[in-house]
């Protein structure tokens, strides 16, 4: 198997809206890859935070 092939061969797809995207996409910087992108995000998330201020009304 080609070296590209075998990049190909370890890679997943994730189906997201084009909004999700987008938003995803705008914390890209310079040659970052969305790998990059998606685990700084989910290095800073923190699920029991998250879950603490769900019912927070954010107006």
């Amino acid at each position: 198997m080609r070296r590209k092939e075998m990049a190909k061969a370890s890679e997943t797809r994730i189906p997201v809206s084009k909004e999700t995207r987008r938003l995803v996409k705008s914390q890209k910087r310079g040659g970052q890859r969305y790998e990059d992108v998606l685990r700084r995000m989910v290095e800073q998330y923190d699920p029991d935070e998250a879950t603490a201020h769900a019912g927070e009304d954010n107006d």
